[in-house]
């Protein structure tokens, strides 16, 4: 397989997340004196503030785990994963110069 990267396989993923644990939401949880530190590194113009202001996105991260199968060509392999997942939305993917 790895030898050969045009190689074509059939698989089928059936997982599930789960997780007790709280989300992370960075504009609520992220502590201030981080984002001071990443603002007090840049320029500031006008044009850096409103970049900023209409790109902003709301980002989320949460650690749980993943439990399910893979199917490759045929052969089954459980799975019990540590897993993690984010999730970002906004008017804007990135910000752009």
């Amino acid at each position: 397989m790895e030898s050969d990267p045009e190689q074509v396989l059939n698989v089928r993923l059936d997982v599930e997340f789960n997780s007790d644990l709280p989300y992370f939401n960075f504009d609520t949880d992220l502590h201030p004196s981080a984002m001071c530190r990443a603002f007090a590194k840049e320029d500031w113009t006008k044009e850096y503030f409103n970049n900023l202001k209409s790109a902003h996105q709301t980002h989320y991260e949460q650690m749980g785990n993943m439990h399910g199968s893979v199917e490759i060509d045929g052969t089954i392999h459980q799975l019990e994963l540590q897993a993690f997942r984010d999730h970002s939305y906004g008017m804007k993917l990135s910000i752009t110069e």
